[in-house]
């Protein structure tokens, strides 16, 4: 569990030290882009999901590091809406390797369950990690696909808009010939909203330079649908020192 990392209660700082700071800076640009005030948000919403959510391994050991890695693009993805919160979601189990479901012959490498329940591949998600600029990230495409579910849940204001954005542009998006006949997108994003929403979020956090070239109406589009406009430049600036 996440738990352990902690040992003060939730409304007392939580125990992140500089190391743990460092890491997640490195991997995950963007932290330390924020302003110092958005930057104490941000770890103030990792404190709280790591104390709510069970990171369960499944013959897989996991470090400290590893634990703040998987947690924080959670956390990343929320830090355009005033009201943070993760839906019923409250486990997330990591396998080794690609996995297979009982009662099935295929491998799996990630999948979100709208029962509250995230399971990924580690082998695939350190993959991820380690290419910043392939846009294949396993959780964010994971997490992207538990948004979009605790979304739907019309908890706040700001879910509500979410939705209505969602049900009036993104099958229109979908579509049309421009992502049809996408040079940057990969074909699995064309399987249905659901992927495409969590295809195209991959290419945001971490190809936005060149999702806002290539496909500039959807680039805008997501940026309303996470709120991440004031943060623009910094999704700019990362890309760009992915590549660096």
């Amino acid at each position: 569990m996440l738990n352990f990392l902690f040992s003060s209660p939730y409304s007392r700082p939580c125990n992140f030290r500089p190391s743990d700071r460092l890491e997640i800076e490195v991997h995950y640009p963007f932290v330390g882009l924020l302003s110092p005030s958005d930057r104490r948000r941000f770890y103030k919403r990792l404190c709280a999901l790591m104390r709510s959510v069970d990171l369960i391994e499944k013959g897989v050991e996991l470090t400290r590091e590893d634990r703040l890695l998987i947690a924080a693009p959670a956390v990343i993805l929320t830090m355009g809406y005033r009201r943070f919160h993760a839906g019923n979601f409250d486990k997330i189990f990591v396998y080794p390797r690609a996995y297979r479901k009982k009662g099935s012959n295929q491998y799996f490498h990630g999948e979100t369950s709208p029962r509250g329940v995230i399971v990924v591949n580690w082998k695939r998600v350190k993959e991820g990690i380690e290419d910043p600029d392939d846009a294949l990230h396993l959780l964010y495409h994971e997490y992207a696909h538990a948004l979009m579910i605790s979304k739907s849940g019309y908890r706040f204001r700001e879910d509500k808009r979410f939705v209505k954005l969602v049900n009036r542009h993104l099958t229109h998006m979908l579509k049309s010939s421009e992502v049809q006949n996408s040079r940057l997108l990969r074909p699995y994003s064309l399987t249905n909203e659901h992927e495409f929403f969590a295809c195209v979020i991959e290419e945001m956090m971490e190809r936005a330079d060149r999702l806002k070239e290539e496909h500039p109406k959807l680039y805008a589009l997501f940026l309303k649908l996470l709120q991440f406009e004031p943060y623009e430049p910094l999704l700019l600036r990362q890309a760009t020192w992915y590549r660096e």
